[in-house]
């Protein structure tokens, strides 16, 4: 149970000039369990920025520390140890036989870009141009991957050096950043092009084990004059990263997911897996996402040390190799098909928000009366 210290995260201190909008929504009377659950996971997590420094951050920022908090759960939940006393980078963990760091970052929208207050029900539950939010995500990867690269290389230590590094990317790149599944770090990546309307005039490069294609972009660009690198993971220039934990599914729909009831307003929850597969509950119903639903651990075929996919094994998780050889992309998970979607909101508008609602979906729960 959260101890009353861990209550602080939760309370605005006066003055205080402006706060993060999803930490103001947070703090409603309808996010009452949500919060109790998020409670819980800051009494795991020790940031590596001091408490009262972190707290302040989560009050104003919110996503970096709402990632790091949950990136620490998901290694908790992985039996691992973690230890943020060192400056840089920020999680060193330990696993059975491995050892290894991690570095935590978030992907944000570009700057004149839309933002969150200008989200209409279109953005949240309507079916967006798929395209333009997977190629504005590539650019902010890149970038983000670029920066904690070059950290890496020039104020690391030799100690920290000497480890295996992974950096965990949260994707908030645009209004829709729910939606880029994991399209998104596999052209980033392996320039692994995502084309299922066939719009692009490229060669193909492999399939997964799905069947899907994936066509070869080793380059990209969203403006004139302005590429960005792609292909960290396609040969030897980036050895010194083992791995890439992505997600872009962390929003406070995931932990309205993950609890069971919704006090004191009961909502409904819908996942949308790979397939068109889409589960629907209420609140009493069994969670049907586990805490490391839409987390992607992307491996380094080039890593100078790799890896293997019990270093994060918290349930849910998918590890996602690329065979070269093969021309195949990999996706290793124990249980149900990929998240690549969710949906929730009060349960009395279930039927006005969702799109399709009478059409294919799967109840796990009876529908509302």
């Amino acid at each position: 149970m959260a101890n009353i210290k861990n209550k602080d995260w939760f309370r605005i201190p006066e003055p205080m000039e402006y706060v993060h909008p999803t930490f103001r929504m947070l703090l409603e009377f309808h996010y009452k369990t949500e919060r109790d659950l998020l409670q819980e996971w800051i009494s795991e997590f020790k940031s590596p920025e001091g408490e009262k420094k972190a707290r302040n951050a989560f009050r104003t920022q919110f996503r970096p520390v709402f990632l790091e908090i949950y990136i620490n759960q998901l290694l908790f939940e992985s039996g691992s140890t973690v230890d943020t006393s060192r400056n840089a980078p920020d999680f060193r963990v330990t696993k059975d036989s491995y050892t290894y760091s991690v570095e935590v970052t978030v992907a944000n929208r570009e700057q004149g870009s839309r933002d969150d207050d200008s989200r209409t029900e279109q953005d949240v539950y309507g079916a967006n141009d798929q395209y333009n939010i997977i190629d504005s995500s590539i650019s902010r990867l890149s970038g983000r991957i670029k920066n904690k690269s070059s950290d890496f290389l020039n104020n690391y230590d030799a100690e920290t050096k000497a480890l295996p590094f992974v950096i965990a990317l949260g994707d908030y790149s645009s209004v829709n950043y729910g939606q880029t599944a994991y399209f998104a770090p596999l052209a980033a990546l392996y320039c692994a092009y995502y084309d299922p309307e066939d719009r692009t005039d490229l060669k193909l490069l492999c399939q997964d084990a799905f069947d899907r294609e994936y066509k070869y972009k080793p380059n990209h660009s969203i403006k004139k004059n302005k590429a960005v690198e792609v292909g960290f993971f396609c040969n030897d220039k980036y050895t010194h990263i083992s791995a890439i934990i992505y997600t872009c599914m962390l929003s406070l729909g995931k932990l309205s997911s993950l609890v069971k009831d919704h006090e004191p307003s009961p909502k409904y929850v819908c996942v949308e897996r790979d397939f068109g597969l889409r589960l629907l509950r209420f609140s009493g119903g069994t969670p049907d996402e586990s805490i490391g639903d839409g987390v992607f651990v992307f491996h380094n075929p080039y890593a100078s040390q790799p890896l293997g996919d019990d270093f994060m094994s918290a349930s849910g998780v998918t590890h996602v190799r690329y065979d070269e050889d093969e021309s195949l992309i990999e996706f290793s998970r124990p249980g149900a098909e990929l998240l690549i979607r969710r949906y929730v909101g009060p349960k009395e508008l279930v039927m006005d928000q969702l799109p399709a609602f009478d059409e294919f979906f799967f109840f796990t729960s009876p529908l509302p009366l």
